[in-house]
């Protein structure tokens, strides 16, 4: 018992242990950490005090119907601060029975992701800013007059503008895409090709 204490103060993932009714018994230091409760002010209360809202009774009939099955549930739960701020928490709740298999207790370990969603959420911002700015570039490309193309280092073609596929795709109607990763072995005769090297 000692050495789990020990264990549990010093972990800097939050624990949390209940009653089977919810009922708040145990916290560690790093849930005051995350959620701002400390211990006077958590202890005896429902875990509802966590709830940011966002969440249906559906959720957590199936949180609960899950842990009833199998013991436990893993997941992501958005749960609010003292301060009143909504996050999110990368959540396992383990069922906890006696010798005669009736619950007494649920064991709540949790992170604070916030900063791990921050960072999901500016890469698919910069990658939806980057692929503005691709579609932008080619739409003026394709309004250029003379042929563009553009070669990787082995010389595989990574665009072409609307002149440059007319071109290359000898007026028979061929895509973009058609003409994409090729190499010029690939989109002309052998005496073109040695021009274009030369």
């Amino acid at each position: 018992l000692l050495l789990a204490s020990k264990v549990a103060e010093s972990s800097q993932q939050a624990i949390m242990i209940t009653s089977c009714d919810q009922i708040i018994q145990s916290i560690n230091p790093a849930f005051t950490a995350i959620t701002g409760y400390t211990p006077h002010e958590a202890l005896g209360r429902d875990t509802r005090l966590l709830r940011s809202g966002l969440h249906q009774t559906d959720f957590y009939t199936a949180l609960y119907q899950s842990l009833q099955q199998h013991g436990l549930w893993a997941g992501e739960l958005w749960n609010r601060r003292k301060n009143g701020e909504v996050y999110p928490e990368a959540v396992t709740i383990t069922a906890v029975r006696n010798d005669q298999g009736e619950l007494i207790n649920y064991v709540c370990v949790f992170t604070d992701i916030t900063e791990q969603k921050r960072s999901q959420t500016d890469l698919q911002q910069s990658r939806e800013q980057l692929a503005t700015q691709a579609n932008l570039t080619e739409q003026i490309l394709d309004t250029l007059p003379v042929m563009v193309s553009v070669k990787d280092e082995d010389g595989r073609y990574l665009l072409f503008n609307d002149s440059a596929v007319k071109a290359v795709g000898g007026g028979v109607g061929r895509k973009k895409s058609d003409l994409l990763g090729k190499t010029d072995h690939d989109l002309f005769p052998p005496h073109v090709v040695a021009q274009l090297a030369e």
